[in-house]
């Protein structure tokens, strides 16, 4: 396994899941159609991490730089990204980080209309859905270790996105299946809601409590 993250969006989420792969001694493969997008995600994630390895550059060229690869793009747009990639996914693991808000039927999941997508050969994992983009800053966390639920069918995929969630700091919670995602989809909404009653800034978020 390679140590290069690759992450195809350089919004809120995907920038912050590059600056903190950066911080825990990872390089990153950012991916932007909008090169100022990626000039400024860049600055971020070296802002951590000044001697950290950053390329950016089309979504193509992120994905092969990495074999572990973010969709952190809107989810309108998260279909276009992987059609675009596809012929470079067999053999890696995308971790699809979207929120469809409603855009699928409730009997399938954003996650697994993604899988429809990818060759045989690649892997597709639901993770980091239920979580703000701005607790993944530490010092928002303030030493509070937040859960990271997981879905997905290659046991072997999810113990390599498990790895990465316990390396910046966060728990990670195995779902089971990728049908499970269809549950994780519901479960954001509701944190959404609660966030905005509670005005808790977009620092709300589940937690498993066994």
């Amino acid at each position: 396994m390679t140590d290069c993250i690759a992450v195809l969006g350089c919004g809120r989420m995907g920038t912050a899941l590059a600056r903190e792969a950066a911080r825990v001694g990872r390089a990153v493969c950012l991916g932007s159609r909008d090169p100022c997008k990626a000039v400024l995600a860049a600055e971020e994630v070296r802002s951590v991490n000044p001697t950290a390895v950053v390329r950016r550059g089309t979504y193509a060229e992120a994905v092969r730089g990495g074999d572990l690869v973010f969709l952190a793009v809107p989810f309108p747009e998260a279909s276009e990204a992987l059609r675009t990639v596809r012929d470079w996914l067999p053999g890696r693991v995308v971790v699809d980080v979207t929120n469809p808000m409603g855009a699928v039927p409730c009997t399938t999941s954003g996650a697994e209309a993604h899988a429809a997508i990818i060759p045989h050969g690649g892997k597709i994992v639901a993770a980091w859905k239920t979580n703000y983009w701005t607790l993944l800053d530490p010092a928002i966390r303030e030493g509070v270790v937040h859960d990271v639920f997981i879905c997905g069918d290659s046991e072997t995929s999810k113990l390599r996105v498990s790895s990465f969630v316990s390396d910046v700091g966060f728990r990670p919670v195995d779902c089971g299946g990728l049908v499970n995602a269809r549950i994780l989809d519901a479960m954001v909404a509701l944190l959404v809601e609660n966030d905005r009653r509670y005005s808790n800034r977009h620092r709300s978020s589940w937690r498993f409590v066994p």
